[in-house]
């Protein structure tokens, strides 16, 4: 069976400055009279994926503390490739309208006083690491030295010898993140969320505990954060810039080298093993 060769929006203004191909709606219907069978590949649902983060900044105060490399390259991770959950972006529509009394009958004629937009607000969900990595990479690396001390009010970035701190502007204490939700294919950017202004804004624990009945405790960090969203064809092309940079041909896990390729050394030279009891085996065949 042929597609049809409007099969897809391109020209309308609906899918103007899209990245992934949609489905032209005049095609697909199977709510009306009957089925439309024969265009049933028109009536394939949304699928969502999940979203794919970009760290596109880090705080530019990081350049400042000792080791500025590791405090960046912890945040990417954290962002990239820590982060298990993804939630808080939003870039829903509302429209607001005024009633007018039309008759006697309760009629009312609706018009347009106000269109808004949600704001986001990104949460990433982390499980703490070994030696409470994540927490002490917020604190110690971020939130005591670029936002501010408990005890003093004052980022402890000031207090650091041979740093001259001119401003604590946004850029120099938060970060901004692009958020991508690919389709289906994974190659194309079907939405995006350009967020900048980000910094920590939920509470960081720190607990301890004793009930020597009980087992010991994972943990899972919620980190929230604040932010100022751009949306639209702009964040979009910037999206599809970066899928494209990320590119998934030759990327297949399946033909993965495996992580381990002989033995270790201990272990090859233990006297008993399969293969050893196999070569034992060998030099006790008799001869027929």
């Amino acid at each position: 069976m042929g597609r049809n060769q409007d099969l897809f929006l391109e020209k309308s203004d609906a899918a103007k400055g899209r990245q992934a191909p949609m489905t032209n709606l005049k095609y697909g219907g199977q709510h009306g009279h009957s089925m439309d069978i024969g265009n049933y590949i028109s009536n394939a649902s949304y699928v969502s994926k999940p979203v794919i983060a970009f760290l596109m900044e880090a705080p530019r105060g990081f350049q400042d503390m000792t080791d500025s490399e590791s405090l960046v390259q912890a945040l990417k991770a954290i962002v990239e490739l820590h982060s298990e959950t993804i939630e808080g972006l939003d870039a829903s529509v509302s429209v607001e309208y005024s009633d007018t009394p039309i008759g006697g009958s309760n009629e009312v004629q609706q018009d347009v006083i106000n269109v808004m937009r949600e704001r986001s607000t990104p949460s990433h969900t982390v499980t703490e690491k070994y030696g409470e990595s994540v927490t002490n990479f917020l604190l110690n690396g971020w939130i005591y030295p670029l936002l501010g001390d408990p005890e003093t009010k004052y980022p402890r970035i000031v207090y650091q010898e041979g740093v001259d701190v001119q401003d604590l502007l946004p850029d120099y204490t938060s970060a901004t993140v692009l958020y991508v939700e690919p389709d289906p294919t994974g190659r194309k950017a079907q939405k995006a969320w350009l967020i900048t202004n980000m910094k920590p804004s939920s509470s960081i624990e720190v607990l301890g505990n004793k009930d020597k009945r009980s087992g010991g405790e994972t943990r899972q960090i919620s980190i929230e954060f604040t932010g100022i969203q751009q949306v639209g064809i702009g964040v979009l092309k910037l999206a599809q810039k970066k899928l494209d940079e990320a590119n998934m041909s030759g990327a297949n896990p399946y033909y993965r080298d495996a992580f381990v390729t002989d033995a270790s050394a201990d272990v090859n030279r233990a006297e008993r093993g399969y293969t050893e009891d196999l070569t034992i085996e060998k030099g006790e065949q008799v001869s027929v």
